[in-house]
């Protein structure tokens, strides 16, 4: 991914270089991109919305950038730079007090990177199915924050999962926590930086007395209302002739909606998919938003099915981890949307917030120490997070994901001494 340069391209003048008067249309014009992509999104922003924002001409966006992905890609690679930035000023991750407290230093330094990249941050997943060049960068600055970040820890004990597989879910938890905490509830900075320190901490060393276990917090998320109720045996859609159609409109539906997001996908989109009229649609769905609400609510009571699990007993993590895996390969296309249907005001998606938040927390208020609300945090991260990045093939192949959520759940989540991790 490029850095930003204040000069222009060609072939707009015969002199690239710009004066203080360009690097400050070019500074607007990001500043108005960021406006756009956090108010919008980044699938329903356009080159014109931007513009007009920033108050400038086509052509004169066109004089900085070559479109909306490479401005977007820009504003990332500075948002990159300043996440590295953030982790090379850690010190050692040492096995006491010291090494949890240069971890939270290093997470309040994330969040506050978070703060000023929110809309970069909150719309990664939806700008890297179009830009193939995003998720080439993106995987080579994670690795290079695994391996700064695998310097940084001092004596980890020794075990059966490497140290820079472990630093994969590490830094997905820890990146992900300062995206999830304003997407899963009311957690404050300060309560989410404590505790996620906390549970990366124990899942490197185990669990300290006195260095990594915080006094229990039982947790407060609510279960949601019900779902509206179902349709009628009198809806065409429930008739049997009609189950075949609609059993391809819902597979179809799920391959549109894995590969262009939710903002992306058309009613066209699924029709075509599907291989029927654009009015057969109709006939079962009302629009995109019904079909997609019902994938939602069969994907998250798979989750939920799974999360009744909890808290898993020792010896249990492995096993559940490779369950949630293989569901995340069926339903990992519609988890990945709902940040963007829940930005978009779907109700089905914000219930299924709260059904696994409840969830979560019912399986975390059994430990006898942390900070629950904080910890269902984290556990976002690492199930929806750094399960998705693996499925994309963001530094880690799958098996080495479920071998590195297990070690999570077992020494972070719950609290055991676990199998550790290797050198």
């Amino acid at each position: 991914m490029e850095e930003i340069t204040s000069s222009r391209r060609a072939p707009f003048g015969a002199n690239p270089t710009v004066g203080e008067a360009g690097r400050a249309t070019q500074q607007r014009i990001l500043a108005a991109a960021s406006e756009a992509f956090a108010t919008n999104g980044y699938a329903q922003t356009s080159v014109e919305a931007i513009t007009a924002l920033a108050g400038c001409s086509r052509p004169t966006f066109y004089q900085y950038f070559s479109g909306k992905e490479d401005l977007h890609r820009r504003l990332a690679t500075r948002f990159g730079a300043e996440l590295a930035g953030a982790l090379d000023r850690m010190g050692p991750i040492t096995a006491d007090r010291a090494g949890r407290d240069e971890l939270r230093g290093w997470l309040a330094g994330l969040s506050d990177v978070h703060r000023r990249y929110r809309a970069v941050a909150d719309n990664f997943a939806a700008s890297v199915r179009t830009d193939d060049r995003m998720v080439t960068g993106s995987t080579t600055l994670t690795s290079a924050y695994r391996t700064r970040l695998c310097q940084s820890i001092v004596d980890p004990p020794a075990g059966a999962v490497p140290l820079d597989v472990q630093a994969a879910a590490i830094n997905a938890v820890a990146y992900g926590a300062a995206v999830y905490r304003n997407r899963v509830g009311a957690v404050t900075t300060e309560r989410t930086t404590d505790a996620v320190a906390d549970l990366i901490h124990r899942s490197i060393f185990g669990a300290i007395d006195g260095v990594n276990l915080a006094e229990v917090r039982p947790g407060t998320a609510q279960p949601p209302a019900p779902a509206p109720a179902e349709a009628t045996a009198d809806d065409p859609a429930r008739r049997s002739r009609g189950l075949a159609t609609r059993a391809d409109l819902l597979a179809a539906s799920a391959a549109a909606f894995g590969t262009l997001g939710y903002d992306g996908v058309r009613v066209d989109d699924i029709a075509k998919e599907a291989g029927v009229s654009h009015g057969t649609f109709y006939r079962y769905f009302p629009d995109k938003v019904a079909i997609f609400s019902e994938h939602v609510e069969s994907a998250t009571d798979e989750i939920v099915a799974l999360l009744d699990d909890w808290p898993l007993g020792p010896g249990e993590e492995a096993a559940w981890a490779r369950s949630y895996y293989d569901a995340f390969a069926r339903i990992g296309g519609i988890v990945s949307c709902l940040p963007e249907a829940r930005a978009a005001g779907l109700e089905a998606a914000t219930r299924s917030r709260l059904q696994v938040a409840h969830a979560l927390q019912q399986g975390l208020d059994t430990r006898t120490f942390g900070d629950s609300d904080a910890d269902v945090v984290s556990c976002f991260a690492l199930l929806e997070g750094f399960a998705a990045s693996a499925f994309r093939g963001l530094g880690v192949t799958v098996d080495e994901a479920v071998a590195a959520t297990a070690l999570m759940l077992e020494r972070g989540v719950f609290g055991r001494p676990g199998r550790g991790v290797g050198g």
